[in-house]
C-alpha cells in the first residue's frame, strides 16, 4: 500500500513581472510555500513523486516530482477504513 501524505514544500519563483526591470528588484522574489496531497509513488535520496488521481488498477495521473531539497516537511495521512452508513 503506498503511503497517503501531505507534503508542504518550497516551490521556485520569479518571472512575474514581464519586460525590463532592475536586476536589484529581481532579489525581492521569494520561493511560494506550497502543499501537495497524494499517494507516494517513488522516493528516493534525490526526490518524491507525488500521485494525486490513482485508480483501483493501480493506474496513476497528475504526478509531480519534488526535489527532496524543497521538502520541507512530509506528514503521513491516514485514509479511513470503508464502511457502512456514514
Amino acid at each position: 500500500m503506498r503511503r497517503l501524505v501531505l507534503i508542504e514544500w518550497k516551490d521556485a519563483a520569479g518571472g512575474e513581472r514581464s519586460g525590463w526591470k532592475p536586476i536589484a528588484e529581481m532579489a525581492r522574489d521569494k520561493p511560494h510555500s506550497c502543499k501537495s496531497v497524494g499517494w507516494i509513488a517513488h522516493e528516493d535520496d534525490k526526490c518524491l513523486v507525488l500521485v494525486p488521481h490513482t485508480t483501483r488498477d493501480d493506474d496513476g495521473d497528475g504526478e509531480i516530482r519534488i526535489p527532496k531539497d524543497w521538502c520541507q516537511k512530509v506528514t503521513d495521512l491516514i485514509e479511513k477504513p470503508k464502511g457502512r452508513g456514514k
